[in-house]
């Protein structure tokens, strides 16, 4: 299928006019679509939105300013740059084309380079205008999120606090502080990996990283069993998402394993992708919550009071897919979990 600069659609109904329009958008790679009155010039443009439209004025039963009035008032169309290409030259005839909502004015006999340059400018702005908007629009998203994760937070604060005696309040405001800071990290966390951002590509080896993170994290609390091989296994992501995605996983298994329990880190290559599994002796996931793990706020826990945002596990399946990759679990109730993670690895020079 052949690719075009831009769907221009023309409007005018003298057939010289929109012969030569066509040569001119053609031969500069652009789609020409010829319409010879305002009622077709609707019909296509409804059926398939042009980018800009060039047109003329002076045509029978339905001018074109009552064309473009049709079509600044459809919420579908009203985007559309519209340029008028018009013999009438009086400074109302201009004025009343601006009025009703024309981009722009070429009056004729025109000179193509003129009409070249006008397109370009008002494809540009179009383009421009997009984008702002794109913008805009993931700007909104993103505050709405913080709102709805604001409100969660207000929600988990009043559900701990709201039990508490009046004796135990300030031990509450103690063992609560260290919850609302992860709860506030997995927040930003989460809104972070949302909106978009861009990530830092680059080499990454996994061996490192892992050991790192275990290094980290690791306590004698429970017995810890790390199987990494020796070999360097490279991806290619960003290295502090990465992290994130490690140390998250770590931290799920040590909040949900009792003392004395047992967690093993694996890492290992299969068919061209890097596999990392934790694997834990904790109290494991019930088949009916297995589904629901990686949603935002699930807590599957919530019966065994053990502290949590319900964040950590959505923003590693994140994490995951931002790096065409996927996670997957395997658990049962009193049983442990055992999570694994699989990234393609970075293709052999």
């Amino acid at each position: 299928m052949q690719q075009y600069q831009a769907d221009i659609l023309i409007v005018d109904d003298v057939p010289q006019n929109v012969k030569l329009l066509i040569n001119l958008l053609r031969e500069k790679g652009y789609k020409a679509r010829p319409t010879t009155s305002g009622a077709m010039a609707l019909r296509a443009a409804r059926a398939s939105k042009p980018d800009l439209i060039l047109l003329d004025i002076s045509m029978p039963n339905m001018d074109g300013y009552e064309v473009c009035t049709e079509l600044k008032a459809d919420p579908d169309l009203h985007d559309v740059p519209v340029i008028f290409v018009s013999a009438l030259n009086e400074v109302m005839d201009k004025v009343r084309a601006f009025r009703v909502g024309g981009a722009d004015y070429v009056t004729k006999p025109f000179e193509f380079a003129e009409v070249l340059a006008r397109i370009e400018t008002h494809l540009t702005l179009a383009h421009q205008r997009k984008e702002i908007e794109t913008r805009r629009n993931r700007e909104l998203a993103y505050t709405k999120r913080m709102a709805e994760t604001r409100e969660r937070l207000t929600e988990q604060i009043v559900e701990r606090s709201v039990s508490a005696d009046v004796d135990d309040y300030l031990q509450n405001i103690r063992q609560n502080s260290g919850r609302i800071v992860d709860l506030v990290n997995n927040i930003l966390d989460t809104t972070y990996v949302e909106s978009g951002a861009k990530l830092n590509f680059q080499p990454v080896n996994l061996v490192d990283l892992v050991q790192h993170r275990v290094d980290e994290l690791q306590t004698d609390a429970h017995n810890w069993q790390t199987n990494l091989p020796d070999d360097e296994v490279m991806v290619d992501g960003d290295s502090d998402r990465l992290g994130q995605l490690v140390s998250n996983l770590l931290d799920n298994a040590v909040k949900f394993t009792p003392q004395g329990g047992h967690i093993a880190v694996s890492l290992m290559t299969e068919q061209g992708n890097a596999l990392l599994i934790v694997a834990d002796t904790g109290s494991g996931i019930s088949a009916a919550d297995v589904p629901a793990i990686f949603e935002k706020f699930y807590r599957a826990d919530a019966h065994v009071h053990i502290p949590g945002s319900g964040l950590g596990l959505s923003v590693v399946q994140a994490i995951a897919e931002q790096h065409n990759g996927t996670i997957t679990v395997e658990s049962e109730s009193g049983s442990g979990s055992t999570f694994t993670v699989q990234m393609p690895l970075m293709p052999a020079e």
